[in-house]
């Protein structure tokens, strides 16, 4: 009596397909779970550019700073956020003042 203990051809052709669909599931997951975290990252670092111009505001005779290095030469935030994909600019973020404020953006 002969006992056969290997998997046949179809067998591992299933487990290998099957294996190869997960993969492809898990990594398209991933990529998105990523880009959900730069974009929270970015409105959080443009939350910070809000509350650093109204603070710049109220403690600079009511005028709103004229470009993004008055934040940090002020005092007012330590650095300037960085694009959490790391752009490679050195002001990822785009500060504007106009006539009756500001106008901020991620690049």
């Amino acid at each position: 009596m002969i006992n056969k203990r290997a998997f046949t051809l179809f067998e591992l052709l299933v487990s290998i397909s099957i294996i190869g669909i997960l993969v492809a599931v898990a990594s398209t997951a991933y990529g998105s779970t990523q880009r959900k975290a730069r974009d929270s990252r970015r409105m959080e670092d443009m939350n910070v550019i809000q509350k650093a111009a109204e603070i710049y505001y109220s403690s600079h005779s009511y005028n709103y700073p004229p470009a993004e290095a008055d934040f940090v030469s002020s005092g007012v935030l330590q650095q300037w956020p960085v694009d959490p994909k790391g752009a490679g600019t050195s002001f990822p973020y785009a500060y504007n003042p106009v006539a009756t404020g500001y106008c901020a953006c991620a690049l």
